[in-house]
Formats: C-alpha cells, sequence, structure tokens
C-alpha cells in the first residue's frame, strides 16, 4: 500500500518525502500536506494503525499516534473493524477508488512473480508437472520464459494457460503482451480489444491498445483508447502523457500542452511529462517569439545577429534548442500557458518525445501464491488483483 501511495517513494502529490506520511494520512487533495510524524518508524506506525481502525475493533496495542484513527472509531462506526480485506478499501480509503485493493494486491502478486534464473525455471517445471491442468503453473513459467528472453515458449505457456482458463484476465493479457513483443501487432490488438471491452476497469489494455494504435499512425484511435484508459484510472500520468504524444503527432499543439500539463498535476515527479514538458517548451514558437523573430528580420543588417562562425561548437548549437539558462519548469509552463505554441520551431526540429510503456506481465497471486494477503494475514480465498496499473487515487476525508 505504501508503494502505492508514494509512487514507489518517488511521491509527486501533495505529500512530502520528509513527512515520513506513507499512506497520505490526512491528504485530501487541493495541496493538502496532511499528517507529519518525526521518524519514519513512526510513519509506518501510524500507517498501520489507521488500517487496524478499519479491520479491527480491538485498540493498538501500542499508543496511537495515528490522527484519524479516532476519527473513524467515533464517526464511521459502519466501517470501522469491519473492512478485512483489501477490496474493502476501493471507494472507502481513496475517491474514487474503485480498484483500490485490486491495486495493492496487483503490486503484492508482482513482488511474487518469478525471476529468469535457473532456479525459477526449475520451479515452473515442477509446477507444470505436479498440475498439468493448472492454468496457473503455465501461467508462471510463461513468465519465467518471458523474463529469460524466450518470447516464443513464453507465448505457448500463455496461449495454453488462456485455454485452461479462457476468462483469465492475467493469462491472456501476458498473450497479448508477447504477441506485441513478437511482432504480431493484429493478434495483440484482438486480444487488447477483447480485453479492453470485456474489463473496462483494466486500464493497461486500453493504454497498451492505444500504444500499438499510435505506433501505426492512427492517432484518433489511439487517444480514444489512452481516455478509456483514463476513465478506468484518472490518475494515470502515463495515458495523459501518451494523449499528448498523440496530439503533437497530429499537429495540434495547444492541446498536446494542455495533456501534458493534465499530465503535471496527476504525478508532478513523473520524468517522462517533466522531460516532454522542457523539450516541447523548447522547440515550440509562441506568438511573442513569432514577434521578436519578425522584429529582427526588419531590423537593418548593422544590427543583426552575425552568422554562425565554423568554429561555433556543436555544443553551442544544442544550446540554441534548449531554454535558456534560468528558465525552470515553472517558467516556462508559465510562458507557454500565458502564450499557447502555436507550430514547430524551423530552428533544428522538435525532440523524440519519450512514452512509458506498461509492458510488464501479469502474475495472478494463485500463480505466484498459495492465497491472497488479506491486511498481512493468509486466507484460503481472494479475487485475482486485474483491475487497473498502479497509480495513486485521490483522498477521501476519512482517511
Amino acid at each position: 500500500q505504501a508503494l502505492k501511495e508514494t509512487g514507489f517513494f518517488a511521491y509527486g502529490g501533495d505529500v512530502l518525502p520528509a513527512q515520513n506520511n506513507f499512506c497520505g494520512l490526512g491528504t485530501t487533495g487541493g495541496g493538502v500536506r496532511g499528517a507529519k510524524f518525526a521518524t519514519p518508524e513512526l510513519g509506518v506506525r501510524a500507517h498501520i494503525q489507521h488500517l487496524l481502525a478499519y479491520a479491527s475493533s480491538e485498540p493498538p496495542a501500542l499508543p496511537i499516534i495515528d490522527p484519524r484513527y479516532n476519527l473513524i472509531v467515533r464517526e464511521h462506526p459502519d466501517i470501522h473493524g469491519r473492512i478485512t480485506r483489501w477490496t474493502g478499501l476501493n471507494g472507502v480509503w481513496a475517491v474514487p477508488g474503485k480498484t483500490y485493493g485490486q491495486d495493492i494486491l496487483r503490486l503484492w502478486a508482482a513482488a511474487k512473480a518469478p525471476d529468469g534464473s535457473d532456479a525459477s525455471l526449475a520451479a515452473a517445471e515442477a509446477k507444470v508437472r505436479q498440475a498439468p491442468d493448472d492454468a496457473s503453473a503455465y501461467l508462471y513459467r510463461g513468465i519465467v520464459y518471458e523474463k529469460r528472453g524466450d518470447l516464443t515458449r513464453a507465448a505457448q505457456d500463455f496461449a495454453e494457460a488462456a485455454g485452461l482458463a479462457p476468462h483469465d484476465l492475467a493469462a491472456r493479457y501476458d498473450l497479448a503482451l508477447t504477441a506485441a513483443k513478437l511482432g504480431e501487432t493484429k493478434d495483440a490488438l484482438t486480444l487488447y480489444s477483447e480485453l479492453r471491452d470485456e474489463h473496462p476497469d483494466f486500464a493497461p489494455a486500453a493504454y497498451n491498445r492505444g500504444l500499438l494504435q499510435l505506433a501505426d499512425g492512427r492517432c484518433n484511435e489511439a487517444i480514444d483508447d489512452f481516455r478509456r484508459a483514463l476513465n478506468a484510472n484518472p490518475q494515470s500520468a502515463a495515458a495523459q502523457n501518451a494523449i499528448a504524444v498523440s496530439e503533437l503527432r497530429r499537429k495540434d499543439y495547444p492541446a498536446a500542452w494542455a495533456a501534458l500539463e493534465r499530465a503535471a498535476q496527476i504525478n508532478n515527479a513523473d520524468f517522462d511529462v517533466l522531460a516532454n514538458q522542457i523539450l516541447f517548451a523548447a522547440c515550440l514558437k509562441t506568438p511573442q517569439e513569432n514577434a521578436k523573430r519578425a522584429a529582427k528580420r526588419s531590423a537593418p543588417a548593422s544590427r543583426r545577429p552575425r552568422p554562425r562562425a565554423p568554429g561555433d561548437s556543436f555544443a553551442g548549437l544544442i544550446g540554441q534548442r534548449v531554454p535558456p539558462q534560468g528558465n525552470s519548469l515553472r517558467n516556462i509552463q508559465k510562458r507557454t500557458t500565458k502564450h499557447p505554441p502555436e507550430e514547430p520551431s524551423s530552428s533544428g526540429g522538435c525532440f523524440v518525445i519519450p512514452i512509458s510503456f506498461l509492458h510488464q506481465t501479469v502474475c495472478a497471486p494463485s500463480a505466484c501464491a498459495s492465497s491472497s494477503m488479506v491486511f498481512g494475514t493468509r486466507a484460503s480465498s481472494g479475487k485475482s488483483p486485474a483491475d487497473s496499473a498502479p497509480q495513486r487515487a485521490a483522498r477521501t476525508p476519512i482517511s
């Protein structure tokens, strides 16, 4: 849960790292920082106590330092001590948080997923021998093969798993990923389309389908997929960033910049978004800059800048394509917001805009462990985490 709330401790939202607040305690959005703890140990203790407020009617053994523990006990008897599964936090810990618990379970399952080592392969082979009719055994081995770079065998195992469990999201999703890596774009698009329509809350299917559409030059279709991904997960900075790239390729530069601004509002620590804002601003002209260029062209020859000398360095040329020193990202944002970008700069062209891919195989809990995790204890049953990519969600007042 801390990994989800902090974006793997990259933060970027309202909470600052120095607060030692690892679960968004007291953050309600709009710049509200929330609780602050003197040490990381106390921050972890408060986090656990807040979970206990939901999961147990017994008070914590140690003194209560969670500033919102008593609020739940006093004002929310309907949930105090009644939520014992991670999916029970959906719409409670975070709003809208439709898949909040599934996101946490997905992170847990990913941590349990195998690597590409010989030991993992031997364990995977044993799983298949012991349970030849178990889809999760083939899914597990397929992930091992994928991580070893043997995509053909990985695809065979994922197809076998999908055949044994036709409605298993993880097997079909991993099969789509592998098909895309093997260059079988048509098959990957078909699988992603099925997953997107059958599981509208599973953002990665729509997102990755959009990436394939974008790579094939179908920008309108790509934007539609990225917007579907945002509907499933409004906190996806990656989807907003991808919309910006799509708008850029459609040459709708104001729309591209607006999409980048929305992506930065979601996660102002996302490297791709920050890089894209800087690079985009560097290679676009604004009306103000157009006027300056026109004035220079009409100026007397004696007042015009000297032509570049043969000895001018390549570094100097590169320097002409980036913002002047002293221009912070915030200044660039203000400048381009006040004067929306019109067209690409004619001096050198534009930079390549990166996109973050969600190409990570999924390991269902049944494939990676014997049961689902329920607030730190083992349970005999549980649902597979298959609803959306891990992202930070908006805060609700009760947490």
